[in-house]
């Protein structure tokens, strides 16, 4: 376990570069994917694809990052892993309306900023 310190290691450098790069996979390949079921439907792909799907899921991150976190570090170990179901049920159900909420408010509050940055290169 020496030998792969990033993915084994607890040390505060490791764990935000492993999180990190999760979440840079995670997000673009949900883009990569949405390009690459396109040629299947015969869509084309078009020279903005690529932005719209694999950049513009960044807009979304804020509220997927916040339901996971919460989700893994204060629901799970508080509630399911206590056996309390409902409690958790419930706590999960309402981080996935606040989720939604903190997605849409982030991609409102960066989408101008974004279009003008993508148009203006």
């Amino acid at each position: 376990m020496r030998n792969l310190p990033f993915i084994f290691s607890d040390q505060w450098k490791y764990r935000l570069s492993r999180h990190l790069a999760f979440w840079l996979i995670a997000s673009f390949g949900v883009g990569l994917v949405g390009l690459g079921i396109r040629p299947l439907f015969k869509a084309e792909v078009s020279p903005g694809a690529l932005k719209e799907h694999v950049i513009e899921p960044l807009l979304y991150l804020p509220g997927q990052i916040f339901l996971v976190y919460t989700l893994i570090y204060w629901v799970i170990p508080r509630y399911l892993l206590r056996s309390k179901y409902p409690q958790a049920a419930a706590w999960a159900i309402a981080l996935v309306v606040a989720g939604g909420f903190i997605a849409a408010i982030s991609y409102d509050l960066l989408f101008d900023s974004f279009y003008a940055w993508i148009m203006h290169r």
